[in-house]
Order: C-alpha cells, then structure tokens, then sequence
C-alpha cells in the first residue's frame, strides 16, 4: 500500500553511502515516493544512481548548494507531492517507518551505527555559551536548554515548511537546523520526536574530518545563528573567542576570519 508521505534524500557524492539508504528505504516505502536530489554531485555518480535506481524520482542539482540549499530544493519538490515529507541525508540507513507521518516538525531516533545504541532523539542548545549536544534521552535536556530538531533525519509537512519559509542559505552548511528549530519555537510551532521513526546514522563523509566544514563553517555558523536569533552574551563571547582560537591549530588569521563574520541579522 502506498504510504501517504514522501521520503526525500540529499545527496552529494558518495553514491555507496546513498545507495545503501536508498536500499533501506525501499524496504519500507514505494519508489514512487522515493525522491533522491543530487545536490551538485558528479555526472558520473549521478549516472551510476540512476541505473541503480531507475525507479525512484531523481532531482538534480547543477552546482553544490550545501546543506541548507540542498534540502529546501529537496524538501520543496518531495512537497509538491506529498503532504508530509521525510527527509534524510544519505548517510542513513532506515531500521523502521511508521504507516503515517507524525503531525508538524518532528526528530527521529537514532542508533549508532552497526549497534542498537541510540546516538540521538534530539538536540540541545545552551543559549548561554551556544553550545550543542544531542539528546539521547528527552529527560537529558537542562531546564534552560531550547531543544532543536538534527538535520540528519526528519518529518515536517508543508504548512510547517511554508511557514518557517525554509533553511537560512546564508548558513551554507551547519546550525541551519539549529536556526531552524529556533524559528518553529519562536512561531509556536511544536518541536517534537516521534520513536516509531528509527535510523541507523553513519558519520558523514562530505563533512568529516574536512576543517571547512568541522572548523570554519561550524564555528562561524555557531557565531550567525547565534547573533541572528539574539542570544549573544558576554558569557557567549567568553566561550565563542576562546574555541574560534583553541581549534584553528594556531591560524589566527583564519580565527580572525570567522570572527570578522560570525554577524548574522534575521533578514
């Protein structure tokens, strides 16, 4: 039976990581309701994705758009179908899947890989140090944390897209979900988990261990979401300055860098 959701995919090379995803989930859904986006991937990896997957919708991409321009190009096509849309980065594999999508903005859990460890239910940040960390128990959460939704992995529906009118491009990649979630709290949106929803999560190789990514989009993104949401403190500042320095192995130059632009305003 056709199930009443569409499940969309964000790729960016790495056809074997993505090719297991997709397997998983076919497992679950038609692959009519199976939408794979390309985002900026090479021809020849695009190529062998769809001789795999001829039977799956394909969305492509021309240029690399990061995370956030990414997933609103997947997210909003997966919608012109599908009331309800799951979306996923191709570095998970699907372990269960409800028969109807949870209701609004809603996380998944998720387990480690190879292991039925779970690796997060949901996020956390401190507004005071803008600082993260993953929740793998919703009582885990400090009473002064706001809770955010991971990219990783899941729901929203088309009034909830609509009205948070997508991820911040400006982001590029990384804290956009984390601006995201801020922006759903700020509507009265609910910010929920659903447990039927289950994912194995592999580490991700686009971003791992590759420092424009893990060091100066991370810390220069921690710094424009928070400025852009007006969180920032001294308290923030005392923590921010010190980590920019701690974790650019001595290029102060590149510390100067992010710092010279961590502003970010909400328009």
């Amino acid at each position: 039976m056709t199930k009443p959701y569409g499940i969309s995919v964000l790729s960016f090379n790495h056809p074997e990581l993505t090719a297991k995803c997709l397997r998983s989930v076919l497992q679950f859904a038609p692959a009519e309701n199976i939408f794979l986006t390309h985002n900026g991937s090479l021809e020849k990896h695009v190529a062998e994705l769809k001789t795999q997957f001829p039977q799956i919708n394909h969305i492509l991409v021309a240029q690399n758009k990061g995370y956030s321009g990414g997933a609103n190009v997947a997210i909003a096509e997966t919608l012109k179908h599908f009331e309800s849309v799951l979306f996923l980065t191709n570095d998970t594999e699907a372990v269960a899947l409800p028969a109807i999508a949870p209701k609004n903005f809603s996380s998944v859990k998720l387990l480690r890989r190879n292991s039925l460890e779970i690796d997060s239910v949901m996020g956390a940040l401190n507004p005071r140090t803008g600082k993260l960390k993953h929740l793998k128990n919703l009582a885990d959460q400090n009473a002064r944390d706001i809770t955010y939704i991971p990219g990783t992995a899941f729901w929203i529906n088309a009034d909830t897209f609509k009205a948070l009118q997508g991820f911040d491009e400006r982001f590029h990649t990384y804290w956009e979900d984390v601006d995201f979630s801020l922006r759903a709290h700020q509507q009265k949106i609910p910010v929920s988990y659903d447990e039927t929803t289950v994912f194995r999560h592999k580490i991700g190789k686009t971003c791992h261990k590759d420092r424009f990514y893990t060091y100066e989009l991370f810390q220069r993104n921690r710094g424009r979401c928070m400025t852009k949401n007006n969180l920032t403190s001294l308290r923030f500042y005392f923590n921010y300055i010190p980590d920019i320095l701690k974790y650019s192995r001595s290029n102060y130059r590149k510390a100067l860098d992010i710092f010279n632009n961590h502003r970010l305003t909400k328009d």
